[in-house]
């Protein structure tokens, strides 16, 4: 079942991540608070996520991802990928 909803809602807090748009916290607040998203039936978003997103940052201490804390190329590549999949419906 696509639950295009929750697979939105991952991809734009993601791609506000990957951007260095919000914090590492900011992102957390959004994605894992939201009980529609952990409701979802649709298995891409826990792997999409498990998998993928939970392993690009730390959730110790508070940064953006700038600086000396972006993403290699080849990571951004990756998430770019799960969001333009997310979003595909």
């Amino acid at each position: 079942m696509i639950d295009v909803q929750a697979r939105s809602k991952l991809a734009e807090a993601s791609r506000w991540l990957v951007s260095g748009l919000i914090t590492n916290y900011q992102y957390d607040d959004r994605v894992l608070d939201d009980a529609q998203l952990w409701a979802s039936r649709d298995p891409a978003v826990r792997e999409i996520y498990n998998k993928g997103f939970w392993l690009m940052y730390s959730d110790f201490p508070e940064y953006r991802l700038k600086a000396r804390h972006r993403l290699p190329a080849q990571t951004r590549n990756s998430a770019a990928r799960c969001i333009l999949f997310l979003k595909s419906g």
